[in-house]
């Protein structure tokens, strides 16, 4: 027997209310909060990593492609200006900048 794909109900839609509401909230204080205990809602998009590393000092030095140069001092970062970055990427990103901040 075949079975029927559901029809997405609205939560699930993109540009739901739900969807909005996830973007709002400041990224630098639920990122804190939740990495210290180990925990990732969702991946984020390269263009929030970007936004993030700004946040905490770091300077855009240039792009190549998808993939963005930051710096801060002597250390280099490159960040992928992906939809959804990768979970061990995302990690990656977020302990190299907690560490420098």
């Amino acid at each position: 027997m075949l079975k029927r794909a559901l029809r997405p109900t609205p939560h699930h839609r993109s540009g739901s209310k739900l969807n909005q509401t996830v973007r709002r909230i400041d990224l630098p204080t639920i990122i804190g909060t939740l990495t210290k205990v180990g925990i990732v809602l969702c991946s984020m998009s390269g263009k929030d990593m970007l936004k993030l590393y700004e946040q905490s000092g770091w300077v855009f030095l240039r792009q190549n492609g998808s993939h963005v140069a930051v710096g801060k001092g002597a250390l280099r970062e490159t960040i992928p200006m992906h939809r959804e970055l990768k979970k061990g990427t995302e990690q990656k990103l977020l302990k190299k900048m907690k560490r420098t901040s």
